[in-house]
């Protein structure tokens, strides 16, 4: 069943000492011109990532994509999937205009259907920003790694499949797939950069200087 979870309610538990004030403009982009995140500035500019007044602290700044609703599925019955990102690999995206991920590295690179999943991996010490895929239809990724190849999905986060080279690619046909592919990242991107995958930064979570 579908489930949208209220972005408020994802922002954590939070006392009222620790509440910030509400930043300006000029504070949010200077926050993320300070962790290295520059490169999100041209949407806070735009009003496309907006602070997250309930998460924001005097320790930590929460910015989220204006209208966003998180989901929660099961990887059977999803269309949209996500990926904490830490602040290089969110850099790394944003300069290849949303058209790749970085795939080729030795480690898992996990996506998943659960929202609250991928956001989990962000925090102060481990800063950065959630992406949302979004597919054609509910249940087209699965079917297309799952029901249509062989590959084998993880049961953390709903379903979580590895696109890196330690990923889930081992466990695929891999004659399925056109020669030479070594990761499903790399099918993946290529998906991106069609648009028949479309990507977006949706959360984003720094420490205050």
């Amino acid at each position: 069943m579908k489930r949208a979870i209220p972005v408020v309610a994802l922002a954590g538990a939070f006392c009222l000492p620790c509440l910030a004030d509400d930043m300006s403009q000029a504070e949010i982009i200077k926050t993320l011109e300070a962790n290295n995140l520059a490169s999100l500035v041209p949407m806070v500019q735009k009003g496309i990532l907006v602070l997250n007044a309930s998460g924001t602290t005097v320790n930590k700044m929460q910015l989220q994509r204006s209208g966003f609703v998180p989901h929660e599925e099961d990887a059977a019955l999803a269309r949209y999937w996500y990926r904490g990102m830490p602040i290089q690999e969110v850099n790394a995206l944003v300069a290849s205009s949303y058209s790749t991920l970085e795939w080729n590295v030795p480690s898992f690179v996990g996506i998943a259907p659960g929202y609250s999943y991928s956001y989990s991996y962000l925090s102060i010490k481990s800063p950065g920003a959630v992406v949302e895929f979004g597919t054609d239809a509910p249940g087209w990724l699965f079917q297309q790694w799952s029901e249509d190849n062989t590959c084998q999905i993880k049961a953390e986060g709903g379903g979580t499949y590895g696109l890196g080279l330690a990923g889930t690619f081992a466990s695929c046909t891999a004659r399925k797939f056109p020669p030479g592919t070594r990761a499903l990242g790399e099918v993946f991107s290529r998906w991106m950069a069609s648009a028949e995958v479309t990507t977006k930064i949706v959360w984003v979570l720094v420490p205050r200087t």
